[in-house]
C-alpha cells in the first residue's frame, strides 16, 4: 500500500472510507440545493446566513453531549442510529419537496432537525477513527483521508447539484441524498471495531473534565482556538458566494456550484498534500503558515471581478482551510488520551462545525448592513492577525521541546 493511502490497508476504515464516499456525496448535493433553494425563494443574503445557522448552531449545545455519549457507547451502534435518522431526515425533505411549495420557515425548521442529529453524529465520528485503524501511526493519516473523502465529494456533490438544479430543481438533488446513506449503512454493519474502555461517569462531571483535560494542554488550547477562528470568520466567502455568483459573476446555479467545487478541489488536494507529511512536526509547521495564505485569499476574493480569477482563489482558500482544519484534527487525535477522545474530539466539533454558523449567520448579517465585500475585509484581517500569533507561538513550542531534548542528550551523554 502506498505510503500516502496506508490507512487504506486497514479492513474496517476501508469500508468506512467507501461507505463515506457514497454517503457524503449525496451530502454535499442536498447541502447546495438547500443554500439555493432558499436564495431563490427569499433572495436574501441573510436568509442564507439564518438557514447556515440553523443547520449548524445545534452542534454548539449538543456536540458535548455527543462527546459524552461516543466515549459511554458503542460508537459503530451510535452511528448506525444517527444514519437511520438523517435518513428519516432526507426522505422528509424530499417528500416535502414533491408535495408542497416549501416556505422559508420550513427550510429553517428541517435545518434545525438535521443540526441535532449531526450533533451527535459528528464528534462521534471523529472519535470512531482511532478504533478502526489499528496502527496507532496510522490514524493522522486516516483523518487526512477522511478529509479527501469529504472534499472530494464536496467536488463531486455541488457539481452534480449545480447540473441537476439547472435541469430539474433542487428536490431531485434531496431524494438522491436519502438514497446515498445505504452506503454508510451498509459499511458501518459489516466494520467489526476494536473494543475500547468505557467510562460511566456524570454528564456534567464527564463534560467538565473532557474541558479541563483540554484547556490544560497548551498544543491542543492553541489548536483548538486556530480551528474556531477559522470557522467562525473563514468560512464567511462560501456563506456569501451565492451572492458573488449572481451579482458579481453575473451566473446561476451552475456557476454557484462550481465555485464551490473549486473549493473541493483545492481541499481535496490540501487532503492529499496532508496525507503525505511524514510526521506530526511537518504537519505541525504548515498549520500558521496556511492560516495567513488563506486570509490573503479571502481579501483578494472579496475584490474579485472576474470568474475566471475567482476559481482557483477558491481553490486556494479549500487547500489552506484543509491544511488548519484537518491538520489540527490529525494533530489532536495524536495526543489525546483515548479515554478522553470523544469529549475532546467534542470540543473540536464546537470550534468547527458550531462555530461555523454564527460566524455564517453574522457574516449575512454584516453583509445586509456593510457590503459582502467589506465583510470578506474584515475576516481575511481577524484571519491574519490570529494566524500569525499562533504560528509564532507553535515556533516557540517547536523550540522549547527541541531544547528539552538536547539537555536531555546531554545529560544521557
Amino acid at each position: 500500500m502506498p505510503p500516502i493511502v496506508r490507512a487504506l490497508a486497514h479492513r474496517n476504515y476501508r469500508l468506512y472510507f467507501t461507505g463515506q464516499l457514497v454517503s457524503l456525496t449525496g451530502s454535499w448535493m442536498q447541502q447546495v440545493a438547500l443554500i439555493w433553494l432558499t436564495y431563490r425563494i427569499t433572495n436574501s443574503t441573510f436568509m442564507l446566513g439564518v438557514v447556515t445557522f440553523t443547520g449548524q448552531v445545534p452542534q454548539l449545545v449538543v456536540s458535548p453531549l455527543g462527546g459524552v455519549l461516543s466515549d459511554r457507547f458503542d460508537r459503530r451502534k451510535l452511528l448506525l442510529w444517527t444514519q437511520w435518522l438523517a435518513l428519516g431526515h432526507a426522505v422528509l425533505l424530499a417528500t416535502l419537496a414533491f408535495t408542497v411549495d416549501l416556505q422559508a420557515w420550513m427550510l429553517v425548521c428541517l435545518a434545525l432537525l438535521l443540526g441535532m442529529i449531526s450533533g451527535i453524529d459528528q464528534p462521534t465520528r471523529q472519535s470512531f477513527l482511532a478504533e478502526i485503524v489499528d496502527k496507532p501511526e496510522d490514524i493522522a493519516n486516516a483523518v487526512a483521508l477522511n478529509s479527501v473523502v469529504i472534499h472530494a465529494t464536496r467536488f463531486v456533490g455541488p457539481a452534480l447539484a449545480g447540473i441537476l438544479i439547472a435541469l430539474v430543481g433542487e428536490r431531485v438533488c434531496f431524494l438522491l441524498n436519502a438514497l446515498s446513506f445505504a452506503g454508510m449503512i451498509l459499511a458501518l454493519r459489516a466494520i467489526r471495531a476494536r473494543p475500547v474502555e468505557r467510562r460511566h461517569h456524570g454528564v456534567l462531571e464527564a463534560l467538565r473534565s473532557g474541558f479541563r483535560y483540554a484547556y490544560a494542554n497548551h498544543h491542543i488550547r492553541i489548536l483548538l482556538f486556530m480551528v474556531t477562528i477559522m470557522s467562525f470568520f473563514g468560512m464567511a466567502p462560501m456563506t456569501l458566494l451565492p451572492w458573488f455568483a449572481k451579482n458579481v459573476f453575473a451566473g446561476d446555479a451552475q456557476s454557484y456550484g462550481f465555485l464551490s467545487a473549486s473549493a473541493g478541489i483545492g481541499s481535496c488536494v490540501g487532503a492529499f498534500f496532508l496525507a503525505s507529511r511524514p510526521d506530526a512536526a511537518a504537519i505541525d509547521r504548515n498549520i500558521g503558515r496556511c492560516a495567513l495564505i488563506a486570509a490573503l485569499t479571502v481579501l483578494g476574493f472579496a475584490f474579485t471581478k472576474q470568474f475566471w480569477l475567482a476559481v482557483p482563489e477558491m481553490m486556494v482558500l479549500g487547500f489552506c482551510t484543509i491544511n488548519v482544519v484537518s491538520a489540527s484534527n490529525a494533530l489532536i487525535q495524536l495526543m489525546v488520551d483515548d479515554r478522553m477522545r470523544g469529549r475532546v474530539m467534542s470540543i473540536f466539533t464546537v470550534a468547527f462545525f458550531g462555530m461555523a454558523p454564527v460566524g455564517s449567520l453574522a457574516a449575512g448579517t454584516a453583509s445586509n448592513e456593510l457590503s459582502p465585500r467589506v465583510t470578506l475585509l474584515v475576516c481575511s484581517l481577524v484571519i491574519f492577525a490570529v494566524g500569525a500569533f499562533v504560528l509564532l507561538s507553535l515556533k516557540r513550542q517547536a523550540g522549547q521541546r527541541h531544547a528539552a531534548r538536547e539537555a536531555l542528550d546531554r545529560r544521557a551523554a
